[in-house]
Formats: C-alpha cells, sequence, structure tokens
C-alpha cells in the first residue's frame, strides 16, 4: 500500500474475534489489531476501522442475531469497548457496514 501511494486503508474488526463469548474479551486479539493499527501508521497510511462487517458472533447468533431485543446493548458494549482499546490510534470509523445490505441479504432474502 505504501509503495502504491495510498494514504488510507478500511479494515474490519471482526467481532468474534474481540468477543468470542458474551463475558470474555481476548486482550490478544486487541493485541493483535493494535498491532496492525500500529503498522500502517508507520507506513503513513491512516486506518478507517469498520466496527461490523456482516458477521455476528457465534453466541449473538444462537441468542437470535439482531432480532433479539438485547442486541442494541451488545454491540453497544462491544463498540464501547474497541473504541477505548484502539481509539487512540483509530480517527476514521464505519459504525456498520453497508447495513441495506445486511438487512436486505440478512433477513429480507434469508441468505
Amino acid at each position: 500500500m505504501a509503495a502504491m501511494h495510498l494514504n488510507t486503508h478500511r479494515l474490519s474488526i471482526e467481532w468474534s474475534r474481540i468477543q468470542p463469548q458474551p463475558d470474555k474479551w481476548s486482550e490478544e486479539a486487541f493485541l493483535r489489531y493494535r498491532e496492525m493499527l500500529k503498522m500502517l501508521h508507520a507506513r503513513g497510511i491512516e486506518p478507517m476501522v469498520t466496527l461490523h462487517h456482516f458477521t455476528n458472533p457465534l453466541w449473538m447468533a444462537v441468542l437470535g442475531g439482531w432480532e433479539n431485543e438485547n442486541s442494541p446493548k451488545w454491540f453497544e458494549t462491544y463498540v464501547r469497548k474497541v473504541v477505548s482499546r484502539l481509539g487512540d490510534l483509530v480517527n476514521l470509523w464505519c459504525t456498520i457496514n453497508e447495513p441495506i445490505v445486511l438487512l436486505a441479504q440478512g433477513y429480507l432474502l434469508g441468505a
């Protein structure tokens, strides 16, 4: 990317990697994402982080996914945790990648 003179890169955080269980957070995953973000900065590349890119943690899916009335709170907890741990390295955030595609494919078409 640096050799191509790109100045920004969008990457997604995998929620299930960060929070593999409702009450468990992966320190290893946070450290890996921090390493990747630092490597981008070291090359003069601004990271843009997407917090949700179509996939949900398995535990969330088992509990009904976005149809569960607790899903907004789960997502808020996840987002707050990620921003508190990685926010010093990120200025550009995308909350949900293509929300209309997520809605249409997942809930209207059942894909």
